[in-house]
């Protein structure tokens, strides 16, 4: 008869923490190792050269603080589950086990705590020896140990609690390394995927794949990594200065650091409730099986097939075509990505099946009408993301705060459009919003199999609640939909308010500088072929700043008539040319950011406050600066 009176079973918890002391004996090998002996040789010798207790104790809390590692913690999480219930992998064992007179209930608590001691002893063991020696060199960090073990509590709990509840889906050890590792990095590797295909042939998503771990959905469907990111990216300061002027190890913001992923608490729980669950209704001759339930074959083959599939048309691609296709050849790449994906799809649909039924001999069982189904889908999903409904999508409007403007000119006259052109009013972010539409029309189908640089690129960032996107738009020079937006910009009479800021009016550089810049031009030679130029480059570097008042006087006449030019149609904003030329940078007064303008020979005013600097002078008609003249090209020899 069955055990009813108890949830837990001394005889199974003592039989498991004996049985798997190589687990207990790893652990502590690798923290002796890792931890206690470089821990020893520093702390000797930083007293062989008479180090302060201050430098001593910066370095214990940052050694205890690190020692919480995340992909330690995740490792040692799966294979501590996969073994105290490995004998739910045969199917002997299994029938063995359950003929005891044990419920369910009793023999997964027991496995489970068990699991948990085997995890949690070592670092409690290894962390203490910390403490001790560090006692032994005068330094007292018992508080900061216990306060960075909750942490080792934290991890540990949520990856044994995920560990132990994939190991109840699966009947095969194997299978369930693999699903655990997918698990914990599914919301990265799928975000990376499609990140790394939208580059490819979605226009205007360019930037796509940059940080792939950025966004805070990500990272916390990551926990491994945004653990990880948590303790190292955070150095919390060791003392605190309280307002009597007497320093205390800083505790509060050790555990502000700690409390911070305490809410990963929670779906550990939920895992634990969902591992007993699954305990309690997997059937014994599932043992030996990939997935132990029927309802998870069909789960476990949409997430293989769609990821390796992805996978795969990113990888032949860039193997195959990667090097032989233009970037610009928008509409032909989206044709390779979606036939390689279609083909994918089939390949290891039929892969999944092998895979789940541990066998070659598939073709009779396998449904064709769902594979074919299930490539159609994604055929028309990478459609959708081709075609902006699905995930790259322009924001909405009515979600748009403000919209900044930048044009790289591809033209050899000119250089690029360094300074931001900031649109805030309706009328302007409508305009914006209704060209990058047309824009994106353009640039959908684009087939373009050259690299040349005679191309233009339209920057365009929209900035939103929340956050913000840039979008990229490679346009061939000359193409109407770059023409009508850089007159528009051309033609709007707030110029400096677009580049400075409404307020610009108030004076707004925090600090400004200046780069007499040079250009060489481009020589003959005696076959009559174009030489390459050596180049352009930074003469001098002039700059002032709100440190020095005395620059204040400086800053605010060269700043009115950088305004006064551009106000004027003086000063090309759009338009930078490889000319002999002044940089004028401002930097903002509320914020860091760094508007760039050229300077040149038509910029009177600008050029009259640096005459006054002693940086130019004005000689028979024309500016004239050490490297020779505004406007020109080439250094003066």
């Amino acid at each position: 008869m069955k055990s009813k009176t108890s949830l837990f079973n001394k005889t199974i918890f003592r039989k498991d923490i004996t049985r798997f002391w190589p687990l207990w004996a790893l652990q502590l090998v690798a923290g002796l190792l890792v931890l206690i002996a470089p821990m020893m040789s520093e702390l000797s010798y930083m007293s062989s050269i008479h180090a302060g207790t201050d430098e001593k104790m910066s370095f214990m809390v940052t050694l205890i603080k690190n020692s919480c590692l995340s992909p330690y913690t995740m490792s040692a999480g799966i294979v501590v589950a996969v073994c105290v219930f490995l004998y739910l992998t045969r199917e002997r064992d299994a029938y063995t086990i359950h003929s005891f007179p044990f419920t369910r209930t009793t023999l997964f608590v027991s496995h489970y705590l068990a699991g948990l001691v085997i995890l949690l002893v070592p670092p409690v063991i290894i962390e203490l020896l910390l403490a001790l020696i560090a006692q032994f060199h005068g330094l007292n960090v018992i508080f900061v140990v216990m306060i960075f073990l909750l942490e080792w509590l934290i991890q540990t709990f949520f990856f044994y609690s995920l560990a132990c509840a994939v190991v109840m889906l699966t009947g095969n050890p194997f299978m369930s390394l693999v699903i655990y590792a997918v698990l914990n990095f599914l919301a990265a590797g799928v975000h990376m995927l499609y990140s790394s295909l939208a580059e490819l042939f979605v226009y205007g998503n360019q930037v796509g794949s940059y940080g792939y771990m950025n966004g805070e959905t990500v990272k916390v469907l990551t926990p491994v990594y945004n653990f990880l990111r948590n303790i190292c990216n955070n150095n919390p300061a060791v003392y605190r200065i309280l307002q009597d002027d007497t320093r205390v190890i800083n505790y509060k913001e050790m555990l502000q650091l700690v409390g911070s992923t305490a809410y990963y608490i929670l779906p550990a729980i939920l895992f634990v409730v969902a591992a007993l669950m699954l305990y309690r209704a997997r059937k014994l001759e599932s043992a030996g099986d990939m997935v132990a339930f029927n309802w998870g074959r069909p789960v476990f083959r949409v997430v293989f097939v769609f990821c390796t599939s992805l996978l795969f048309a990113l990888a032949v691609y860039e193997l195959c075509f990667g090097t032989t296709i233009s970037s610009y050849a928008y509409g032909r790449i989206f044709r390779i990505i979606l036939v390689l994906v279609g083909v994918g799809t089939v390949l290891f649909y039929l892969l999944s099946n092998m895979i789940l039924d541990r066998t070659f001999f598939i073709w009779r069982k396998t449904s064709y009408w769902r594979m074919a189904l299930f490539a159609v889908l994604m055929m028309l999903g990478l459609v959708g993301v081709r075609d902006g409904q699905i995930g790259t999508k322009i924001p909405a409007r009515n979600n748009i705060t403000e919209v900044d403007v930048r044009i790289q000119f591809g033209d050899e006259d000119y250089f690029y459009q360094k300074a931001f052109l900031s649109l805030k009013d309706a009328k302007g972010i409508d305009e914006i919003y209704k060209q990058n539409k047309a824009i994106l029309k353009y640039g959908r189908n684009l087939d373009n199999n050259s690299d040349d640089e005679t191309r233009d690129t339209i920057e365009i960032t929209y900035h939103f609640k929340g956050g913000k996107r840039k979008c990229i738009y490679p346009v061939e020079s000359g193409e109407a939909v770059v023409n009508k937006l850089e007159k528009y910009l051309e033609n709007r009479d707030d110029m400096c308010e677009m580049i400075y800021g409404e307020k610009y009016k108030e004076h707004i550089q925090r600090k400004m500088y200046v780069e007499e810049r040079y250009t060489d031009p481009i020589e003959i030679d005696e076959e009559g072929n174009e030489e390459e130029p050596w180049g352009s480059g930074v003469l001098h570097c002039w700059s002032w700043d709100k440190s020095n008042k005395k620059q204040q006087e400086i800053r605010d006449a060269l700043y009115e008539a950088v305004c006064k030019d551009i106000e004027a149609g003086r000063c090309d904003t759009l338009h930078m040319k490889s000319v002999n030329c002044f940089y004028v940078g401002v930097v903002n007064q509320d914020n860091d950011t760094e508007q760039v303008v050229q300077i040149t020979e038509k910029c009177s005013e600008t050029l009259k406050v640096l005459e006054k600097l002693g940086h130019v002078n004005y000689y028979e008609g024309q500016w004239e600066m050490s490297s020779g003249v505004v406007g020109g090209e080439g250094i003066d020899k």
